[in-house]
């Protein structure tokens, strides 16, 4: 299968579904939408959120800023932002450690090898 340049292929499942996407998931609801009772009104869990916005209707929250938004759609965006802030934070975070990792293991790995040089060598 070939993936993309920028995506790992331990995040394309065998259906080739990006695992990540499936993870990190918010729901905005408006609730002025007709069809908002069947949305995801209640968070699933930390990662699969919910947003419900009272004065809200279709895609309201993902457009532009205007200056008559409802303060229930200002809050959503806010709430939109701090969510995927943080998400992105946990990233890097994660990353940053894995990254570690790696360096401690490649040092450990060289180490290891200059002294099995050394004592080969008598050195």
């Amino acid at each position: 299968m070939n993936h993309p340049q920028h995506y790992k292929k331990d995040s394309v499942n065998k259906e080739g579904r990006l695992t990540f996407v499936e993870k990190l998931f918010f729901f905005s609801n408006g609730l002025l939408d007709p069809w908002s009772a069947g949305g995801v009104l209640k968070s699933l869990s930390d990662s699969l959120v919910s947003i419900v916005i009272e004065d809200g209707a279709h895609h309201l929250d993902l457009r532009h800023s205007n200056a008559k938004d409802p303060p229930s759609v200002i809050e959503a965006r806010k709430q939109e932002r701090e969510y995927l802030a943080s998400w992105i934070s946990e990233y890097h975070r994660k990353n940053s450690q894995k990254k570690k990792q790696n360096d401690v293991q490649k040092k450990n790995k060289d180490t290891l090898r200059w002294f099995h040089i050394l004592t080969a060598n008598k050195i």
